[in-house]
């Protein structure tokens, strides 16, 4: 919270996400993240939420929409000798800071969710991994649960090509028919793990 406030207490939060392995072994995601700030002008306000989003290295942002609306992508301005110039103008569009780290791509912008509202952020990406071609793989997923938040409700879907089978998952992973699924409240760090193979 960049808000200054104390609107953190009247936060609540729920994300889902969806990946997608297609016939060609391209793995697209899509997360949404809805956040209800349910304070007022007297106790909380505004939230000005700096959302990270901790990814795979080169993982590649494809659009954000916030509520149903795509957004202009432009890089974020980092250097403090332009933003804090007397005739700076904020560019138009959302600012995306993007840094590698530990092998992972890390992306984050602000996200303001007015008093009494609900904001909806859907983020879609694409791994740089490819299944194509391969007889066996592991999707691994670590959910990291925010410090601070009791808990977070949290649902996932894989949808996987017809010519792979499970060999074995995480307990509490349900299977359908080349797909699996998963709900819970995050209370602590979690990992996913979906072990294929080829039939």
């Amino acid at each position: 919270n960049l808000g200054i406030n104390k609107a953190n207490y009247f936060i609540s939060r729920n994300l889902a996400h969806k990946v997608t392995i297609g016939d060609n072994g391209n793995i697209l995601e899509e997360l949404n993240i809805s956040y209800k700030n349910a304070s007022n002008t007297r106790m909380g306000g505004d939230y000005k939420n700096y959302l990270r989003i901790v990814l795979p290295s080169n993982t590649t942002i494809t659009e954000i929409l916030i509520n149903d609306t795509p957004q202009v992508l432009i890089d974020a301005v980092m250097d403090p000798l332009i933003y804090e110039a007397k005739d700076f103008k904020p560019p138009n569009g959302l600012e995306i800071e993007k840094v590698s780290q530990d092998n992972k791509t890390i992306y984050g912008f602000i996200v303001n969710v007015p008093v009494g509202d609900i904001t909806k952020i859907k983020i879609k990406y694409t791994l740089a991994a490819n299944i194509f071609g391969l007889n066996n793989f592991s999707y691994n997923l670590k959910l990291f649960k925010q410090p601070g938040i009791d808990n977070l409700p949290y649902s996932f879907s894989l949808a996987y090509p017809k010519s792979f089978n499970i060999v074995n998952a995480t307990d509490g992973i349900k299977r359908e028919e080349e797909k699996v699924m998963y709900a819970e409240k995050i209370i602590e760090d979690k990992d996913l793990i979906i072990n294929f193979a080829k039939k």
